[in-house]
């Protein structure tokens, strides 16, 4: 019989209220013609280091534990460009120079889960931040000014399905030091 799964997890980059408020502001520069295009939850708003997926709780503690010896220290962004991924129909903003450190903390987190039963993905890691989904087709380029986050720590998200959509509720913080 196979192991109930009580929880759906990743690990993110949780921006602070102010750059949270910069990016929503960002959101009345993007012209949505589609109707059924959405801009992301302000509270949803992050940049995902890991995608774990269903796990039971047991599995969620061996994911902390684990995380809770990675060594990163604390770096800058500048979330300064826009993207748009076409099958999944997302726009989203991301980092025309992303750090070295940033690269790293993703790396050594992903080899810091193995023991927990985590396989990272195969696929080069490409970060940014979703901030709209279901577009039928990419919106015309915005400029802006750059976005600065300055990143000191990681977290642990739950994702919850509720009748609008999903919910994502940070249950641990890792300090970068």
């Amino acid at each position: 019989m196979r192991e109930k799964k009580d929880c759906r997890l990743f690990f993110a980059l949780w921006p602070d209220q102010e750059l949270r408020r910069q990016i929503i502001e960002l959101f009345s520069a993007f012209e949505l013609k589609d109707s059924k295009a959405r801009f992301m939850r302000a509270m949803n708003i992050h940049m995902t280091l890991h995608f774990i997926g269903n796990v039971s709780f047991a599995e969620r503690d061996c994911l902390r534990r684990e995380a809770a010896k990675q060594s990163g220290r604390p770096f800058q962004l500048q979330i300064d460009c826009q993207g748009f991924f076409e099958k999944p129909k997302v726009l989203w903003l991301g980092c025309s120079r992303p750090p070295r450190d940033l690269f790293e903390l993703q790396r050594e987190l992903g080899e810091l889960l193995l023991p927990s039963g985590f396989s990272p993905e195969n696929r080069p890691y490409n970060p940014h931040v979703s901030i709209a989904r279901k577009l039928r087709r990419e919106p015309a380029p915005v400029e802006f000014k750059g976005l600065d986050w300055s990143v000191d720590r990681f977290v642990l998200v739950e994702s919850h399905s509720i009748a609008s959509g999903v919910e994502y509720r940070v249950i641990d913080e890792f300090p970068l030091v």
